[in-house]
């Protein structure tokens, strides 16, 4: 049964980090132009104040982000 995607599982950037070990600098740059990834706040912004965004991934999607991160598997 598939699930849809509200009814997923979404991990934050932090949790993925900490589960795989890596930075959350990296994982947000594997995921931050992906069209899939649900993200929300202000990126780009103009008053002087720095971009603020939050992503969610999906659980259907961590295989995917992972197999970017590790291409050579670990």
């Amino acid at each position: 049964m598939t699930l849809a995607p509200w009814e997923e599982k979404h991990y934050t950037i932090p949790e993925l980090a900490a589960r795989w070990g890596v930075a959350q600098k990296t994982i947000r740059i594997v995921v931050r132009d992906r069209d899939d990834v649900p993200k929300w706040g202000k990126a780009n912004r103009r008053d002087g104040k720095r971009d603020y965004v939050n992503y969610r991934i999906r659980e259907s999607q961590l295989p995917e982000v992972y197999r970017e991160l590790f291409p050579n598997g670990r």
